[in-house]
């Protein structure tokens, strides 16, 4: 699964938490973070990485960071 962008990325982790049967404050509490937060982030408003990783914690997730195209590295390809 890609995600691309803020608004992916509340997307997914709201699937997660559903598949997970739990609230927004149920994961809040499990990521030691307010109900607000994780509304916030879910409605695609971003978050620190701080709290993507307390949030991968409390879901038992992780990220994989996979290059699209070595020539995105290379010095002067923009």
């Amino acid at each position: 699964m890609g995600i691309r962008s803020n608004t992916d990325l509340g997307h997914t982790l709201r699937q997660m938490r559903q598949a997970a049967g739990l609230t927004q404050a149920q994961l809040g509490d499990k990521a030691s973070l307010r109900q607000r937060t994780i509304s916030d982030v879910e409605q695609g408003r971003g978050c620190t990485t701080e709290t993507l990783f307390a949030l991968l914690t409390a879901l038992g997730a992780e990220i994989t960071v996979d290059a699209r195209r070595v020539t995105d590295f290379i010095p002067g390809n923009y």
